[in-house]
């Protein structure tokens, strides 16, 4: 990358190792939303029995990204097992919420607050999330800790392509350029760093650089 390639055509030398994986920031919404906020409905409450509560049902609720889990989450054979779930919990009350936030639709919008926190943990440590809107007082502090272990899988797999390019090339990068949203998380540029290294980080232009390089690929084949 660089100047000196901006007028090449034929790219095919310059690229000596890739790989990628479809992880977006709204894939770290969604860890987000299930681990720090859907505990709140139920998710880590016990049943009645003393079994673990079964956490699918809370998975579908903000899989905001995979039609088929909405389409299940919001079928008939849901509301009924959440009412028989109400019953069999030890904390009726949480399940009580799960239901009212289910057929209020708000499932989206939990998923916004949690990218909310997400953005907020980018500029301080500590945050609180209003969630009033499912109800009156209700809300959650929120930690960079907290963020962090939410988003630990998907961060895992994010350094292990980037060890996967590296092994590829055979070489060390001379630095690490990092675009998107999501890159603004300390919890990202921590996890980079402890990968890879002292490699200087390169930022990009986070919210506005797919858009850019799509419109000067688009002038260079229409020009």
């Amino acid at each position: 990358m660089g100047p000196d390639h901006r007028d090449k055509d034929i790219r095919d030398n310059d690229f000596i190792g890739h790989s990628g994986e479809r992880i977006g920031g709204n894939d770290l919404d969604i860890q987000i939303a299930g681990k720090q906020l859907m505990p709140l409905f139920g998710m880590t409450a016990p049943l009645k029995t003393g079994k673990p509560m079964p956490m699918q049902t809370f998975w579908n609720a903000v899989s905001t990204n995979d039609v088929g889990a909405l389409a299940t989450f919001n079928s008939l054979d849901t509301a009924l097992y959440l009412d028989q779930l109400q019953r069999d919990c030890a904390q009726p009350e949480l399940i009580k919420r799960f239901i009212k936030m289910r057929e209020d639709k708000q499932n989206h919008h939990l998923v916004r607050s949690a990218e909310q926190s997400k953005i907020a943990l980018s500029d301080v440590s500590e945050y609180e999330l209003d969630l009033a809107y499912i109800e009156a007082g209700l809300g959650i502090h929120l930690t960079r800790t907290d963020l962090a272990q939410a988003i630990a899988w998907p961060l895992e797999k994010m350094t292990n392509l980037m060890s996967e390019a590296i092994n590829q090339a055979g070489t060390q990068p001379d630095l690490i350029y990092i675009t998107g949203g999501s890159a603004k998380s300390p919890a990202i540029r921590h996890a980079v760093e402890q990968k890879l290294g002292n490699i200087p980080v390169l930022d990009g232009d986070h919210f506005g650089s797919v858009a850019a390089g799509l419109t000067v690929w688009a002038n260079r084949l229409f020009r």
